[in-house]
């Protein structure tokens, strides 16, 4: 009896004292990033729920683990210590969840893409329901978002469209969309026969993230008459144009729905379209693909 005493109390010492793993991913992040806020965004997830991890481990052990400055945190000598011992074991749970999460997605017919919010409204989302006249049996998640994405990891996606693309040994990187520029405004303030830059005077420019219009401007040797207005996403340059705001320079293969229903038409002559060296580009890892993650690879391939 006394044996089985001494081990329920073990066993409960262990349970109080023993942080969680989000308690030591906070505490590794901000002694990495020297700040609660930094941490934060370096994990995904407030400021407080950091601090506040941190800050409780610290009074269950009674000491400080970081030496508070005007400039942050700095992790104590025992701090630095601890972290060596344990970061091991939190790399080995690390990778254990990323090859459960691969098995996972592996096994089960959704296929995940990460891409711009503009490539996902303009050319993607309109596509697919001739997709899913073929395959109902695979789902397309669509993660549309600025931030770039893994392709390992419980967040991981199979599928990237982006803007340009580095070639590696890890990726499979395949050009699929010309990145031809061109200006686009509303018919209600373009002029009927675009002549040279005449629609440019008088006309407000519009610029998206990427902020085409220098490039445009030492590309042809132009002056631009206004400075343009800038946008934080080609989408909203786009609905910006659509609504009469002024001209946008955007990637052609957005814009050529909205130019063939009547939304939108050229403001300048084909010959002054911008091409760029940069292109869209089908990313997905090289090895691992199940079959749906094939399959949506070679249609978005096709659709381009």
């Amino acid at each position: 009896m006394q044996q089985d005493s001494s081990f329920s109390i073990g066993s409960m010492i262990m349970a109080i004292n023993t942080p969680s793993t989000q308690t030591l991913n906070a505490l590794r992040a901000t002694a990495d990033a020297g700040s609660f806020s930094a941490a934060a965004e370096q994990l995904g997830v407030t400021q407080g729920a950091v601090a506040q991890s941190v800050r409780q481990f610290e009074e269950r052990l009674g000491f400080k683990l970081f030496e508070r400055w005007a400039r942050g945190l700095r992790p104590t000598p025992t701090c630095l210590n601890y972290l060596a011992e344990i970061e091991p074991a939190l790399d080995r749970i690390a990778q254990a969840t990323a090859t459960l999460a691969e098995h996972d997605r592996t096994t089960t017919n959704q296929v995940t893409v990460s891409t711009t919010p503009s490539i996902a409204s303009r050319w993607l989302i309109p596509k697919l329901s001739s997709f899913y006249l073929e395959h109902s049996d695979i789902v397309i998640a669509i993660d549309a978002s600025e931030k770039l994405r893994r392709f390992t990891g419980p967040e991981a996606v199979d599928i990237a469209i982006r803007w340009g693309g580095t070639p590696s040994s890890d990726v499979n990187v395949t050009p699929i969309l010309s990145n031809t520029i061109i200006a686009v405004a509303s018919p209600s303030i373009a002029p009927k026969n675009p002549n040279e830059t005449d629609a440019l005077d008088g006309n407000p420019l519009i610029n998206d993230g990427h902020r085409l219009w220098d490039r445009w401007a030492k590309n042809f040797a132009k002056k631009l008459p206004t400075k343009p207005l800038d946008f934080g996403q080609t989408n909203h340059a786009i609905d910006a144009a659509i609504n009469g705001l002024g001209i946008a320079l955007v990637p052609l293969v957005l814009v050529t729905e909205l130019i063939e229903n009547g939304q939108l038409v050229r403001a300048l002559p084909k010959e002054f379209d911008l091409n760029t060296e940069i292109k869209f580009h089908l990313i997905s890892k090289n090895h691992n693909s199940s079959p749906a993650v094939s399959t949506v690879r070679q249609w978005i391939i096709e659709q381009s």
